[in-house]
């Protein structure tokens, strides 16, 4: 990893630490990051369920799961050996019983209060582009985290974002809380550049 991404890794193991935005411009490998994290903690924790949000999951499908199948064909993993990609059931399971479930954070006028996020049990979850969601998504899904397995493999729900400059819940909640010197203790604010 770079050392960028590497702090993100250090920051998923601390006992601080719940939320993280990964953030900056284009070509910092952020979708990367954060399927590099989300496999290597599914292959370290066998059973455990991870939620993998997006927007819109047409485009979670299009675009953040390739970079899921990017890094498993760079690290030498095959498909219907070291894990099964489901994109019907919208999920990626591996041989140890681990899995990645997908989730749509689009708000619905016909489901403004998010219910139909309210029986997942995950253990850590991912949001890719988290500028494109809405912060009541964005809360209710990590209400769901915490749920499966933490106490058993000492995992904390953790909540890792990645996102490119936007004006909303993100920049007052991480990028200007972290320039004012504001910020919660439980979050933190890794700024990505391509370079």
């Amino acid at each position: 990893p770079t050392k960028k991404q590497d702090e993100v890794y250090e920051l998923f193991e601390d006992g601080i630490t719940t939320e993280v935005l990964y953030g900056g411009g284009v070509g910092s490998a952020k979708t990367y990051l954060l399927a590099s994290l989300t496999i290597i903690q599914c292959f370290k924790h066998p059973g455990i369920r991870v939620g993998l949000a997006r927007n819109e999951l047409t485009t979670l499908k299009k675009t953040t799961v390739i970079s899921f199948m990017e890094v498993f064909a760079d690290w030498g993993l095959t498909p219907g050996v070291d894990y099964n990609y489901n994109p019907i059931a919208g999920h990626i399971r591996f041989t140890n019983g681990s899995e990645i479930v997908f989730v749509e954070l689009r708000f619905l006028p016909s489901d403004p209060s998010y219910t139909r996020l309210g029986g997942l049990l995950l253990t850590f979850g991912v949001i890719d582009e988290a500028g494109e969601c809405d912060e009541k998504g964005k809360e209710i899904f990590q209400s769901r985290l915490g749920r499966w397995s933490n106490d058993e493999f000492g995992v904390k729900p953790f909540l890792l974002m990645t996102c490119n400059p936007s004006h909303n819940f993100l920049y007052n909640d991480f990028y200007l809380a972290n320039k004012e010197g504001t910020m919660a203790k439980f979050r933190a604010f890794v700024n990505a550049t391509v370079y």
